[in-house]
């Protein structure tokens, strides 16, 4: 059976010794630290795609929006033709 011990209580062990019921982390290797580099490179390089292939698409709408003609002034300019024709007929009568 595991034996629990209360808080404040000694392990079996002997004074002093390193207490086995915790863990110690082992140090970092230069393995760890250059595998988090190619990790955090990679995101940041997703990160840039990304954000280029947003850049891209808006630029693109933004230059498809400037070459065709704005939508109030088509109408305006309906409107504006509907009134002279208007103003022909009763001119006419």
């Amino acid at each position: 059976a595991c034996a629990t011990r209360r808080p404040g209580e000694q392990s079996a062990a002997a004074p002093g010794a390193p207490d086995a019921s915790v863990a110690t982390p082992r140090p970092l290797s230069l393995w760890d630290i250059v595998g988090f580099g190619v990790l955090a490179g990679l995101n940041l390089l997703a990160l840039l795609w990304f954000g280029w292939l947003i850049f891209e698409r808006r630029q693109r709408a933004r230059s498809a929006q400037d070459t065709q003609e704005p939508p109030l002034a088509e109408a305006l300019a309906q409107y504006q033709s509907t009134l002279e024709k208007a103003a022909t007929a009763l001119a006419t009568r």
